[in-house]
């Protein structure tokens, strides 16, 4: 059987450039290779794209952020230059070896071109998470894992989405958006208004970055401003939302193209006052509860299918969650059994079902290609 061509897109511009390296670690970690040949393409924090001379291996994401610190003042050592051809092609990058000819005034170049057959494209944030990246590669015709170009968009866009829920008839907590520019020609007004709308605490948020990079839980007006400042630095969009007392951080993956289906429900108990960048990679104290202790009326016995109005196009881009915590419905019974018999520990579960995930990442890969046929 020949096996697929597996482009693993990871790294990026973003701020969550280190979380994106443990996350395609573990895709390397579990693809069969029997089944899938895995290439590694890095972008690095400036953008430039390369063949990786070794694909990640460290999964724990605190471990990654640790190492890239310890290593920042430390030379890279570049792949191969890869660009990516973005149209429909049978060579999918090119990649480029800069050497010089025999005369030492004249540079030359090796240009390879390399077919994939599909991409999990593991970047975090902007430019990987927000439509940006799923656009390149519809535009490439080049099947994907994951949501699409509307759902990312709008799921990266945290007041989109909140119009989104909305619209759908989901509670929503009480927001505003600020602009940047507003905030910084009418400071004084606009705190006065955020403080009359939903008063104190306040959660402030950088309406298109992930993990809780540059998220303030602020309570009086000096941690208002900060916040604001903070939140401003990484985007021109601002979310200020009331704080939900007595909030639970409930999570819950989605899996599946036609006919998608929800997982489990799933609680994260943050080791801070609130799931922050820290407590969500850099210290171990935070806890996954799967299944969530939930009331009946809010969990179903089993997973209920999601919503068939919403065709894959329009799905919130869950398959970080789906990886992360492993909570789907595809072979559920198995993991459940298994969390039960471990006291609920993720990864002794996923050890103790052998094949798990090498099964999910198989899954995941003919989703997208199911999909890429279906635009294609």
């Amino acid at each position: 059987m020949k096996r697929l061509r597996v482009g693993v897109l990871y790294g990026g511009r973003s701020g969550e450039h280190e979380v994106s390296l443990a996350s395609a670690a573990s895709v390397f970690a579990n693809l069969d290779r029997s089944r899938y040949e895995p290439v590694p393409i890095k972008i690095e924090k400036d953008g430039r794209w390369a063949l990786a001379d070794r694909p990640p291996s460290t999964m724990i994401a605190g471990e990654v952020i640790e190492q890239a610190r310890l290593e920042a003042a430390r030379p890279v050592r570049e792949g191969r230059e890869v660009h990516f051809v973005a149209r429909p092609s049978d060579e999918t990058i090119l990649s480029i070896d800069r050497t010089r000819g025999r005369d030492a005034d004249v540079p030359a170049a090796v240009v390879t071109g390399l077919s994939l057959d599909v991409i999990f494209p593991m970047l975090h944030g902007p430019y990987g998470e927000d439509g940006t990246m799923q656009g390149l590669l519809e535009l490439a015709n080049i099947p994907y894992v994951g949501a699409g170009v509307l759902a990312s968009a709008v799921g990266m866009d945290k007041g989109m989405m909140k119009i989104a829920f909305a619209g759908r008839g989901l509670p929503v907590c009480p927001y505003r958006v600020v602009l940047r520019h507003e905030w910084k020609a009418n400071a004084d007004r606009i705190t006065a208004d955020l403080e009359k709308a939903l008063q104190y605490p306040m959660f402030v948020k950088p309406a298109n970055l992930g993990s809780s990079v540059g998220i303030s839980k602020a309570k009086n007006a000096s941690e208002l401003v900060a916040a604001m400042d903070l939140a401003g630095s990484f985007d021109r969009k601002i979310v200020v939302e009331a704080a939900v007392p007595d909030a639970r951080e409930i999570e819950c993956a989605v899996l599946g193209n036609d006919t998608p289906e929800a997982s489990v429900p799933g609680e994260i108990i943050p080791s801070r006052e609130f799931y922050d960048y820290e407590s969500k990679y850099l210290d171990e104290g935070s806890k996954s509860v799967i299944p969530a202790d939930l009331p009946a009326n809010l969990r179903q016995s089993d997973p209920a299918p999601a919503d068939p109005a919403l065709p894959r196009a329009d799905l919130p881009p869950s398959f970080r969650d789906a990886k992360q915590h492993v909570v789907e419905q595809f072979e559920r019974r198995f993991l459940e059994d298994a969390l039960r018999r471990h006291g609920g520990n993720i990864s002794r579960a996923a050890e103790d079902i052998g094949m798990y995930r090498q099964q999910l990442q198989q899954k995941l890969a003919e989703l997208g290609i199911d999909a890429g046929e279906f635009r294609g």
